[in-house]
């Protein structure tokens, strides 16, 4: 039996105001450090290498959100001139070169900067940064593979469009892509949980020889266990998602 419109409305919604919990905690934290950047970077020399790639890691992912929430919360903007039937293949369309490109950059970007924090955690252990590298290369082959057979099913086939002018952009993905979605994530979750397992063992290391009464460390130490387990719990509820979410859940 097919679900019906306020069924729909339900995910939809819960996966909107996901979406926008996420941006507003991205908004929030540029506004908590907005005070050291303009002092900082901006004025200072704006042109140096260390700046524009400051600049470029900052804005691209706080400006990159906007037109997400734009076609999350004001589908009038294209409904009002596209029917439903196009406005659900804008979405569906859409979704999948932006969840390939997110996953396949900013992913795998930020899991190089994992890397580098665990090599200087470790003291630049060889084993350890080599031991992440082959994960990580193992997990962007992983992405490569399971983005390439994602099936593209067709919109039509899989989102009843009555419902879209109701309920607002749907984006969807199919039963066969959801399951390579779930494998993609289950790479991201391993990387994750190993680099959470180290930032762990390093904090237990450090607060066991009775270094762990205060400073700087013991700070970066705190924060980065907690970081790394929100970014693991979060890792692992996307697979649960894909796996056990309807179809517009998924998204």
């Amino acid at each position: 039996m097919p679900p019906n419109v306020a069924e729909i409305q339900l995910e939809v919604n819960w996966n909107h105001y996901v979406e926008l919990m996420e941006f507003v905690i991205l908004v929030y934290d540029f506004v908590l450090t907005l005070d050291m950047e303009i002092e900082r970077f901006w004025k200072r020399d704006t042109k140096r290498l260390a700046s524009v790639l400051f600049f470029v890691n900052r804005y691209l992912t706080l400006v990159g959100n906007i037109p997400l929430m734009l076609f999350f919360f004001c589908p009038k903007l294209l409904l009002r001139y596209h029917n439903a039937s196009t406005l659900l293949s804008i979405s569906h369309l859409a979704r999948i070169p932006l969840t390939s490109v997110s996953i396949c950059t900013g992913d795998n970007y930020y899991e190089v900067l994992f890397v580098l924090r665990m090599k200087a955690i470790y003291s630049g252990s060889r084993r350890i940064t080599g031991f992440l590298c082959v994960a990580l290369v193992a997990m962007a082959v992983n992405d490569v593979v399971q983005l390439h057979y994602a099936d593209l099913t067709p919109p039509n086939a899989v989102d009843p469009p009555s419902a879209v002018p109701q309920v607002g952009a749907i984006p969807t993905f199919s039963n066969s892509q959801g399951l390579h979605f779930a494998y993609l994530w289950i790479g991201i979750f391993v990387f994750d949980l190993c680099v959470f397992s180290l930032t762990l063992w390093k904090t237990y290391y450090i607060y066991r020889d009775g270094y762990g009464s205060g400073g700087i460390g013991t700070i970066i130490m705190r924060d980065g266990l907690m970081y790394f387990g929100i970014i693991t719990l979060a890792t692992l509820a996307n697979i649960i998602a894909f796996l056990r979410g309807g179809v517009r859940s998924r998204s």
